[in-house]
């Protein structure tokens, strides 16, 4: 089991925001799991905030070795012995992926699953996001 957490930027504030993806009408928002109090009502609310639907993006459940959460969109360094890739962690068919910015013949990619990275000795940092910085995610 892991945490279902989504991550998304402010519309007009840029600010990452973080908890439960919801999307009405096309329109994207990230509901917190901390509440705060609406005076007109007297009650306690979620607070709820509208986010670019782009910059959406899950939690992968796996911490780097720095102890930071690594999400989807997140840019990262994979290493082991005699290893060492940068890449964009994407989610497809059912799975967190790790995809190497760096082409190779045939404009083939090297994918690795990301619950396989425990099992083949891989070590994960993230560096930063394809959001904040789009130039990481350049080739």
């Amino acid at each position: 089991m892991r945490d279902i957490c989504f991550r998304g930027q402010q519309n007009d504030t840029r600010e990452w925001r973080y908890g439960s993806f919801a999307q009405v009408d096309g329109d994207a928002f990230i509901i917190s799991p901390f509440s705060k109090m609406n005076d007109e009502y007297g009650v306690t609310v979620p607070d709820c905030v509208q986010v670019l639907r782009e910059t959406v993006g899950e939690f992968t459940g796996l911490v780097d070795q720095n102890g930071k959460q690594v999400f989807e969109g997140d840019y990262c360094r994979l290493t082991r012995t005699a290893v060492l890739a940068y890449g964009i962690i994407t989610f497809r068919n059912g799975c967190f992926w790790f995809v190497e910015t760096a082409m190779y013949e045939e404009g083939k990619q090297n994918w690795v699953r990301l619950c396989d990275l425990d099992v083949n000795g891989f070590k994960i940092e993230v560096k930063g996001n394809i959001h904040d910085s789009p130039k990481l995610a350049e080739v």
